[in-house]
């Protein structure tokens, strides 16, 4: 994934630096949030940003792909939508509220785009659904899933993306004081949610837009919160099930892929993840590097370009969850990383990681190895910043920090330095840490 993106983030992030050379909006909004764990991004997105203004057109669409390429280049709303999200992270990750204060009289074109879009495609009888617009290449849903280019019912993805563009929109509404648009555009992205599972959910097999389960359509209903209420635990067993009849391989291409990893984390699935993660047949990211691949190939099956970096998404996965170092996305994480909340995953056959990336506060880094019995994590928290360190925990457990014992017999002996606080919640130890370096020692836990 690192290798894929320095050859494809050369004054603009390209879908492959050999073929195409295209500036596919699409693709790069999916590896965004990598390439922000990977590189300082803040400038080069505020260029690409501006490029996306610069193209907009009359009747506020962005163009598929970003300068716009001449001819036919695919794409669908996932990929006009990199105008909106990008921005989003950017404000998260760096602070940059100015960029969207900037950009929000283009985004409102956009957004009301995508609302006379709906009124205006193949089935104008369904405003709140963008169906089928412009032919097939400008109406792309999911991308490269496993066994097919494109998915089963593109007005899914491209309804998703109008959804939760709305919602995006008027969050940001309120964070620049535009209170009007910020209740219409949540009023708007509610009628979007209602039509959306009306035109797409199945209650009966809890499935959306298809008659046999398609990954990534279920687990875009679960990260926009869209699931109906009584239906989460029904649609959360589909994808589960899924991947056990797939025996633990994915089922998901560019878009769906990003996704996948917080749902199964979040939803208490943490082995399963890894499990696919590291999977070495087909589908899978073990099976390229099998294949000798040391870069990204534009397809699971390792044809066509060998040199793509639309599935890199899986860095966050390593990032945010395997070392524990979570973004501003979130929700725990301040706005540019000033609290920081760290909470690594430790699954099952994984003995060691150890990560670190620059934030505008300066440098987190986050490691964590399971040795003799004895889980040891260094953490640095950069000047000026605070962070809560999460970690497994138990009534046995002891901790060191350094060669001070700072928790025994389930209490905090309060001898720890920059240590400001330690409690156990619900088998979990929350510690409280100043900026600075630390080595957490525990000894007491069940390894694996």
């Amino acid at each position: 994934a690192l290798w894929s993106q320095k050859g494809n983030l050369h004054g603009y992030p390209t879908d492959c630096p050999h073929r195409e050379k295209g500036a596919y909006n699409g693709d790069g909004q999916v590896i965004a949030e990598t390439s922000m764990h990977d590189f300082l991004m803040a400038s080069f997105y505020k260029k690409w940003i501006n490029d996306m203004r610069d193209g907009q057109e009359e009747n506020g669409r962005i163009p598929n792909t970003t300068p716009t390429l001449v001819g036919v280049m695919g794409g669908g709303v996932a990929w006009g939508s990199a105008y909106i999200l990008i921005p989003w992270w950017m404000h998260n990750y760096y602070g940059d509220t100015g960029g969207l204060k900037e950009h929000y009289p283009s985004m409102k074109r956009y957004l009301l785009y995508l609302r006379d879009l709906g009124r205006n495609d193949e089935n104008p009888e369904e405003p709140y659904i963008i169906n089928n617009f412009e032919g097939y290449w400008y109406s792309l849903g999911e991308w490269c899933s496993p066994g097919r280019h494109d998915c089963p019912n593109h007005p899914v993805v491209n309804t998703f993306y109008y959804y939760y563009n709305s919602l995006l929109m008027s969050q940001i509404a309120g964070l620049l004081g535009f209170d009007d648009d910020a209740v219409n555009f949540r009023a708007l992205s509610d009628t979007v949610k209602k039509e959306f599972n009306k035109k797409f959910f199945n209650p009966e097999t809890a499935l959306y837009g298809t008659d046999e389960i398609f990954q990534t359509y279920q687990l875009l209903a679960l990260k926009g919160g869209l699931v109906p209420d009584g239906y989460r635990d029904r649609v959360v067993a589909t994808i589960i099930e899924d991947i056990e009849k797939r025996d633990y391989h994915l089922n998901t291409g560019i878009i769906g892929t990003k996704y996948l990893w917080p749902f199964l984390v979040n939803e208490g699935y943490g082995d399963i993840a890894f499990r696919i993660a590291s999977q070495t047949t087909y589908p899978g990211y073990g099976y390229w590097i099998e294949n000798g691949f040391t870069t990204l190939p534009e397809e699971w099956t390792g044809v066509n370009s060998h040199n793509h970096q639309m599935f890199g998404s899986i860095v966050e996965y390593f990032y945010k969850y395997l070392a524990g170092i979570q973004s501003p996305e979130e929700g725990k994480t301040t706005t540019g990383y000033k609290n920081i909340y760290i909470e690594p995953e430790l699954p099952a056959g994984l003995q060691w990681v150890n990560a670190s990336i620059e934030t505008l506060s300066g440098t987190v880094r986050s490691g964590w190895k399971k040795e003799n019995g004895f889980l040891n994590h260094n953490v640095s928290v950069p000047a000026n910043s605070t962070a809560v360190v999460v970690l497994p925990g138990n009534s046995r457990v002891k901790v060191w920090e350094g060669e001070t014992l700072i928790w025994d017999n389930n209490t905090f002996l309060a001898n720890s330095g920059s240590v400001s606080d330690l409690k156990m919640v619900s088998d979990k130890l929350e510690i409280s840490i100043e900026s600075g370096d630390y080595s957490f020692r525990i000894e007491g836990l069940n390894l694996n």
